[in-house]
């Protein structure tokens, strides 16, 4: 890993190739006008005939600065070097053992210095929270892959509420809360409980949302008391 630390990638300006190496900001001053070009540098330096330092071989190119990419120092099950702007397709587990197949773009959190993938569903995971992990493309050659990022109306550990039966014997309803487990494009799963014991992790269409299961309490008390209202 150590290896490809301050390793980053960018495309060039003059063609729109990919080159790799250290990343140089030159900041140019004409005649009053500040500018920033970002160059992508992998050189190797030797002596000339004469025995002084000269440049011998490598890359100089200014690259797109939109492009600019650092590397994560990890690789992907296939041994591919793992870079800020690539969409790669990741396995997890959530807490009750059901696997998740998720598409995210890899990102870098400044504050920490740490790369997360970012899934399209709207939830970030770090490395030690992804089982598999398999570069697929870039977010710069081919954003369709990503697909538009989905900001789900309720995330991983919040309480969704539920109409369900109470006494069986008054023929009564009740409203529970039950913990969001997973968010993903089509829904979300919940965790519903009997007793003590987590028994299933149902699944519930983003379309049905508010029909059988609400956002608030206040929303599934409501229905409950309109359900009653209809005789329904």
């Amino acid at each position: 890993m150590r290896e490809h630390m301050g390793l980053f990638r960018g495309k060039r300006t003059d063609n729109g190739e990919w080159v790799e190496g250290s990343l140089y900001i030159a900041t140019l001053d004409n005649a009053g006008t500040i500018s920033k070009h970002f160059r992508i540098q992998d050189i190797t330096y030797g002596n000339d005939e004469n025995g002084f330092p000269a440049y011998m071989s490598g890359i100089d190119e200014e690259v797109d600065p939109d492009t600019v990419g650092e590397c994560s120092g990890l690789t992907d099950r296939n041994g591919k070097l793992i870079f800020e702007g690539d969409i790669v397709r990741f396995t997890r587990y959530d807490a009750l053992g059901w696997r998740r197949d998720r598409v995210g773009q890899v990102l870098h959190h400044q504050d920490t210095a740490s790369f997360y993938v970012l899934a399209t569903t709207g939830d970030g995971w770090g490395w030690p929270q992804i089982e598999s992990i398999e570069v697929i493309g870039n977010i710069h050659d081919n954003p369709e892959l990503e697909g538009p990022l989905i900001v789900p109306p309720c995330e991983i550990g919040d309480t969704v509420w539920s109409v369900v039966m109470g006494d069986e014997k008054e023929n009564d309803e009740e409203v529970e809360g039950i913990i969001v487990t997973e968010v993903g494009r089509q829904g979300f799963w919940t965790a519903h409980t009997i007793g003590d014991t987590t028994s299933m992790d149902l699944f519930t269409p983003w379309e049905e949302l508010g029909q059988r299961v609400f956002l608030t309490r206040q929303e599934a008390e409501a229905a409950m008391e309109r359900s009653k209202s209809d005789g329904t």
